[in-house]
Order: structure tokens, then sequence, then C-alpha cells
């Protein structure tokens, strides 16, 4: 969506729950069919110098941007990777397989609960084959 027009700026603001992020406005167009695209066009956005409104949260926002510009991400371990799939989608932007990783101490956080659910299972059967 690469709306013509010389008095634009080169940067889009966005005010994503309360929190205020710039970028580069060809970043943002490089996804001319996402909904962030569409917020920022001219069909949408009267004044292009104020921030455009997104009430989601502003953690996943900033990953989402970090997305953008790089093609792939490691999300901390502070965002929930379903929770991040389901703001790319709000936004409409379309992601490969295998380009939203978790970090290692995600990663490690869900195996070591699921050791603890084999063991009490194990547990559980032991007590089990004794009383019976």
């Amino acid at each position: 969506m690469k709306d013509s027009g010389a008095d634009k700026p080169k940067t889009v603001k966005f005010n994503v729950g309360g929190k205020k992020f710039e970028a580069s406005r060809e970043l943002v167009e490089e996804n001319e069919e996402s909904m962030l695209a569409r917020m920022v066009s001219d069909t949408w956005q009267e004044d292009p110098t104020k921030p455009v409104f997104i009430d989601r949260d502003y953690d996943i926002f900033s990953s989402v941007l970090g997305y953008l510009r790089y093609g792939s991400i490691v999300l901390p371990n502070s965002i929930d990777r379903d929770m991040f799939l389901r703001d790319m989608d709000f936004y409409g932007i379309v992601h490969t397989y295998g380009t939203v990783k978790t970090s290692l101490a995600t990663n490690a956080v869900g195996l070591m609960n699921s050791l603890q659910e084999a063991e009490l299972k194990r547990d559980m059967t032991l007590v089990a084959d004794y009383c019976c």
C-alpha cells in the first residue's frame, strides 16, 4: 500500500496499550496487506503525524515489530508463543514455519513441567500397584 504523498513523515507512530512506538514507514508498508499498513494508509489515517492507537499488548507489539525488521524472532520468556501468533494474525502478518521460536529458558521450563508430570504419573502407578 504505497501511498504517494511527499509530505508524509518517513516514520509512523503507534500508541499500543499506552506505550509509544515509532517505526519506519517503509518497514510497515513492506507488508502492504497487513492491518498495520492499512492503519497508516491515507484511507485510514487522517493525520500521519499523530500516533495510531491500538488496544493490544505493547510487549507483544514490540516483538511484532522485531519480526517485521528481521523476518524471524526468538521470543523472550515473558511472551507466550500462542499469544504472539494470535497477535500476528490480528495484525495480518503472515509468518513461515520456523521463524517464531521461544527462548531456551521457556523450552526448559516446558521440559521440566513434562518431566514432573511423568514422574508424578509413575509414582501414582507405583502406589496403585502397591495398594491393589
